[in-house]
This record gives C-alpha cells, structure tokens and sequence, in this order.
C-alpha cells in the first residue's frame, strides 16, 4: 500500500487506480489475481514472501506480456547473500499463526500489573493499598490515571491512585498501612487545573446548564419562589487554591514527594518518578509459582 501511494504521488497527472490483494498464500490464488490482471491490462506489482509464488508470478506475467515488478525478491536475494540465511518464506504473521508462541514472565508481571492499576484506579479498593509498589494522589483532574498506566505498563510496577478531596478524609490504609516513599503527589499550577476542569464541565453540558438555570432566574425575577439550582464550585478559582493547598498540606504531614507536573508530558513525568524510584527501591523480586526473579525499573523501561 505504502509503495503505491508514493507511485502515484509520482503520477499524479495521470489516473491510475489501484487495487490491492492481500493473504496471497496458494497458487490458485495467485493465477486469480493474475488473469484479473490480464483482463484489465493492468501493471501488476507484488511482495509475496513465498519464493515459489514469486517465480509463479515473474513466469506467468511474462508469459503473458504482462507488465510486473516483484518489490520485495530482489531484497530478500541480497540479504541471503549477506546473512548467509535462507528466507523462511512466510510473513511474520503467518509465522505466529503457524508456530506457537512462548510468553516469558515479564510479560505475565506487565498484566498483571496492569489490572492491578485498574482494580485500584481513582480511589477503588483502598484494600489493595499495601500491596501496591507505588501510589500516586493529588486532586482530580491533575492526571493521576493516565500516569498509572504508563507506568504500570512501561515499569510493570502495581500502582494505585488516591484522589485527594477537602471534604473526604483519605483512607486509613493510604496513612497506616503504606511507606510514605512509594506515594507521590502530583501537583499543578491554578491557572492549568481550570482550564483542564472547565474543559470537563463543557464537555459533560454542566456549563450550558448553569448557564439555562442562570436565564431562567434573570427572566422569573427576584420574586420567583423555583429552587435555586447550586453552581458547581468544581472550576472555581477559590476552590482550586484550597483544593491544591490541602492536598500540599497532607503531603508534608506524611512526607509525601511532590511532583509538579505543570507543562509536563506523561511520560516526562512517569521518567522523572522512575528515577526517583530507582534510588530508593532500585530493583524488586518477583516471586512466581516456581521460581523468582529480579527486575531492575531502569529509566530506559519509560517513555
């Protein structure tokens, strides 16, 4: 597909229309596309991985005066030649259909803590809190989960998040039970968490709700006795700095890290948490069903 695009954007005065045939495997297939082909009086251009196809199709077309270039022999040929390697003769899709594919225990660790994350996502069973290898709170909206996946997918680490609210005190396990040098807490500037929490507002119609009951009070008067519908304080600028204050405040009396995570990418701050991880816990065994084994969460696992 990606050669015939850049052909025709060598042609583009001319109107060459294209079709493309996939999973070529037999040669009854092929002689079909071919007398298409013929019947069309088309240029036929192939990357068939089986070296018996490709001679099928260099003999048919000729045979035929049929107009043909074979994109992918003529590599293969030379990195035989180089490799001192023949060709196995089969896409590598193929190949993990036919041959059965063995998953190490990275692998199994990287699902597992995957789900993990997942079960403990947003403040969900604050049971699994002690079990978690890193916990991450802040206040909603400063981007808690997206960096729990990355790092729960890039480290394989087990990672939790906590939203941190005024009105809810966080949950024992977070206070008791947990080294206060696995939790990070992300903060953000005022002026980036409004806009990221209007955003919200508008995209969930709370806005254009406030702004119909706002309409409704002004058109009624002063004298209208219909309830007052409260206007959310989720985006409020007052409530922001306390949001943010509070959640400070509870991460220097439980000697928290701070991680301000203004301006920054994802993955900029899962690299910076995984440093920081790195000098404290530096590698973690994992204990299997037979055996154990050591995984050394390097800066070079994120991003």
């Amino acid at each position: 597909d990606d050669a015939n695009r850049r052909n025709q954007g060598e042609w583009s005065a001319c109107d060459i229309n294209t079709r493309t045939f996939t999973f070529i495997r037999s040669s009854q297939a092929l002689t079909q596309v071919l007398r298409a082909a013929q019947d069309k009086r088309a240029c036929v251009m192939y990357t068939l991985a089986d070296p018996q196809l490709r001679e099928q199709a260099a003999i048919w077309c000729t045979e035929h005066n049929i107009p043909h270039v074979d994109l992918i022999g003529p590599s293969l040929t030379v990195l035989s030649d180089f490799l001192d390697k023949t060709p196995r003769g089969s896409t590598v899709h193929h190949q993990r259909k036919s041959h059965h594919v063995v998953l190490g225990d990275s692998y199994y660790q990287r699902i597992h803590a995957v789900e993990f994350a997942l079960k403990a996502d947003d403040g969900q069973s604050p049971w699994l809190l002690p079990e978690a290898d890193l916990i991450l709170v802040g206040v909603s909206r400063s981007g808690k989960t997206p960096l729990s996946v990355v790092l729960s997918q890039t480290m394989s680490l087990k990672v939790a998040n906590i939203p941190l609210v005024m009105e809810i005190s966080p949950p024992q396990q977070l206070l008791e039970m947990v080294d206060p040098r696995r939790v990070f807490c992300l903060t953000i500037a005022p002026s980036e968490l409004r806009k990221i929490r209007n955003n919200r507002l508008e995209r969930r119609g709370v806005k254009t709700v406030e702004d119909k009951n706002q309409q409704l009070r002004q058109d009624a008067g002063a004298s209208s006795r219909n309830p007052v519908v409260p206007k959310s304080n989720y985006a409020d600028r007052n409530y922001l700095l306390r949001d943010l204050a509070h959640a400070r405040q509870l991460s220097k009396e439980h000697n928290w890290t701070e991680i301000d995570v203004t301006g920054r990418a994802v993955e900029e701050t899962a690299t910076l948490i995984a440093e920081l991880f790195n000098e404290r816990f530096g590698s973690i065994t994992v204990e299997d069903d037979d055996d154990s084994f050591s995984t050394s969460f390097a800066n070079q696992y994120v991003g």
